[in-house]
């Protein structure tokens, strides 16, 4: 009982906190809030954009502007990530071509991002978030052409920023606990996708040295 507690006074003072930051700063704090988390920032952009959808719903914010300021923050976020990744290409193929296995690993995951990749950003910018910022570089080491990474990319922006901000804005006043179910969600299935990952891995490798 008392841990529920703590834990909905926690929820309680970030979600207020958050809340003072916004009407301080405008929304230009939310447009750099989701550029920093594509660039592995450890900051709660998913909160802000719960805070401001809510502030949106008194009347306090536009909601059309939030969403295009979070929207071009994440997109230009991605961007930079993705570049990132195209720069030190070489630098990581160098590193992994010393090793069969390392060389063998960058390959599949070159073929994995041409075959499949899309659908894996897709998927990173919002049910599997943790994991966007890292997507970000590998697509851009493992050389995924620019045009299909920014498509899946921005896609699943859009749908990251109007969730979180539409969920702040229809559920504003049980702000705290939509915030702890989502972020909960979020990383069990984040987990989930590791784990599966994995197992994948594992198998195709127990496949190859039987053949």
């Amino acid at each position: 009982m008392a841990l529920t507690k703590d834990s909905a006074n926690r929820g309680n003072f970030m979600s207020d906190w958050l809340t003072q930051a916004l009407l301080t700063y405008g929304p230009l704090l939310l447009g750099l809030s989701t550029f920093a988390c594509c660039l592995i920032v450890p900051i709660p952009a998913s909160w802000l954009m719960l805070a401001a959808g809510a502030l949106a719903s008194t009347g306090a914010m536009s909601l059309p502007v939030l969403l295009v300021v979070a929207y071009v923050g994440a997109v230009l976020g991605d961007q930079l990530g993705y570049f990132t990744g195209v720069a030190i290409h070489d630098r990581v193929q160098a590193i992994a071509g010393r090793h069969r296995r390392s060389a063998q690993l960058f390959q599949n995951a070159q073929d994995l991002t041409a075959s499949r990749g899309g659908l894996g950003v897709f998927l990173s910018r919002w049910l599997l978030s943790p994991l966007g910022p890292y997507v970000n570089i590998i697509s851009g080491a493992a050389e995924m052409t620019w045009a299909r990474f920014t498509l899946w990319a921005s896609l699943g922006k859009l749908v990251w920023v109007g969730l979180y901000c539409g969920v702040g804005f229809v559920f504003a006043q049980n702000l705290p606990r939509v915030a702890r179910m989502l972020g909960g969600l979020t990383w069990a299935l984040t987990g989930v996708a590791i784990l599966t990952a994995i197992i994948a891995i594992y198998w195709q490798r127990r496949r190859k040295r039987k053949a």
